[in-house]
């Protein structure tokens, strides 16, 4: 009843001397003799040892499917979904291994310390029901002739250097690529679909991302974090479209994000952030529009965002921030809609939005905080409406709010504070503000009558205004 494994129980013998042999005619092969298992396209196998015997195996019949795991004590458990399981245990070497004919496909192969397993080869669909973990390369060769795991296919935990699994085509869960300090490549050529996510995280020695040149869409998120070495992303180049959140967070060589050059869509957020190394956004050039927010955060080299170019509309939010080298937003100029806040915050080199200036819908609030070289916000004068607040504060070289001479109204409060380079608000058509307070503060050079001003040209507000800590002396037109 152990059935749909493929060759799980040869394997799971470890490398044991045997030579294998026909229960009705072959002699015994010498002790110590290694074999290899290998895998026809009809389903069969090959069992060659060293000292010349062989044994084919046929393919059985479709059964219950089958799980292997490690115990962590010389011993692996083969579990299925019948119920029925069997514990198998390393062999000595130079023991003598028998194989013997079930009459149904399957062969059950018995050696001299005791161990045995029943072997059965893929089933003719080619799907491994269930999730699937690879540990170690005998885990892997068990998914030879598999085309499909119904589950996910996790690769976790291992002390392998590479791991090829040529035949996979579909998985219908998540694929996880985790903690594997010694793994440097991976490679799915054939896999076209991933219906959950697909993690790569925390593998200390890859310096590609898995190589899975047909993989078109994943159903969930991409998530790749936290992998020491990883230098692009070049292993997804026929990627269009991911269902939820791009994640790529905490790669410090990661220095570009070549290999999304074909991805349109992102149903989810696209967050980039933590990239020590990453220079430039050249990719995902094609990215037409992200369904939740838009997150470039702490990349402390990142010079420019051209690789949004194409980018027209953005579902939740747009942050921006802690990026210490960018100079501009030009990437962004194809941008029309934001469904919620525009937060530019702590861009210590961020001179223009000009880039923004196709922008003509922010769904709330617009945040402007502590961008030391920012002089205006030219770019920002195609939005008429603000759905929540307006926040300009500590940044010292803003000399006007000009470039939001068209907005008219703001739902939430307004604060204007700690501008000290500020000589004019420059808020010429608002004429409406919806929240409990006005904040017009600290911002040295600004004349006092133009804060009083504003609330002249504002139509029956009746809620708290802070004016404070301006230029009393300061002349108004």
């Amino acid at each position: 009843m152990l059935r749909g494994l493929g060759w799980a129980s040869v394997l799971a013998l470890g490398s044991i001397g045997c030579a294998a042999e026909d229960a009705r005619s072959a002699a015994d092969g010498k002790d110590g003799s290694s074999c290899t298992v290998f895998a026809h396209a009809d389903g069969s196998a090959a069992i060659v040892c060293d000292d010349g015997t062989t044994a084919e195996v046929r393919p059985g019949q479709a059964g219950a499917s089958c799980v292997v795991v490690d115990n962590l004590d010389g011993t692996k458990t083969i579990r299925c979904g019948d119920g029925t399981e069997v514990t198998v245990k390393d062999g000595v070497d130079g023991v003598t291994c028998t194989l013997t004919s079930n009459g149904d496909g399957s062969k059950t192969l018995r050696c001299g310390d005791g161990t045995e397993a029943v072997i059965v080869p893929p089933p003719a669909d080619g799907v491994l029901d269930g999730s699937y973990q690879v540990v170690n390369s005998m885990d892997a060769m068990l998914l030879a002739g598999y085309v499909r795991v119904s589950g996910d296919l996790i690769v976790r935990d291992t002390a392998m250097a590479d791991l090829v699994l040529a035949e996979l085509t579909r998985v219908d869960g998540d694929l996880i690529v985790e903690n594997n300090p010694t793994l440097k490549s991976v490679s799915m050529p054939a896999l076209v679909s991933v219906g959950g996510s697909v993690s790569v995280a925390g593998n200390a020695a890859l310096v590609h991302l898995p190589a899975l040149p047909r993989l078109l869409e994943v159903g969930g998120s991409l998530s790749v974090e936290e992998n020491a070495a990883l230098v692009d992303l070049a292993g997804v180049a026929a990627l269009t479209d991911v269902g939820a959140d791009l994640f790529v967070a905490l790669d410090p060589r990661l220095a570009t994000l070549a290999g999304l050059s074909a991805l349109t869509t992102v149903g989810g957020s696209v967050t980039l952030f933590g990239n020590a190394a990453l220079t430039t956004l050249q990719e995902p050039a094609q990215l037409i529009a992200v369904g939740g927010a838009l997150v470039i955060g702490q990349n402390p080299v990142l010079r420019d965002l051209a690789g949004l170019a194409s980018v027209a509309t953005i579902g939740q939010w747009l942050a921006i921030s802690n990026n210490e080298a960018l100079e501009n937003v030009d990437g962004l100029a194809s941008l029309s809609a934001v469904g919620g806040e525009l937060s530019l915050y702590n861009n210590d080199s961020l001179a223009s939005v000009t880039g923004l200036s196709s922008l003509a819908s922010i769904g709330s609030h617009v945040i402007v905080n502590g961008n030391a070289q920012l002089p205006s916000l030219a770019g920002l004068g195609g939005i008429a409406t603000l759905g929540g607040y307006l926040f300009v504060r500590g940044n010292p070289s803003l000399g006007s709010l000009g470039g939001l001479a068209n907005l008219s109204a703001v739902e939430g409060y307004v604060t204007v504070s700690e501008n000290r380079a500020l000589v004019e608000l420059g808020l010429a058509s608002l004429v409406s503000v919806g929240g409990a307070t006005i904040t017009l503060t600290d911002n040295v050079l600004l004349p006092t009558c133009d804060a009083t001003g504003l609330l002249a040209q504002l139509t029956g507000y009746a809620g708290t205004v802070t004016i404070s800590g301006n230029n009393d002396a300061g002349m108004c037109p």
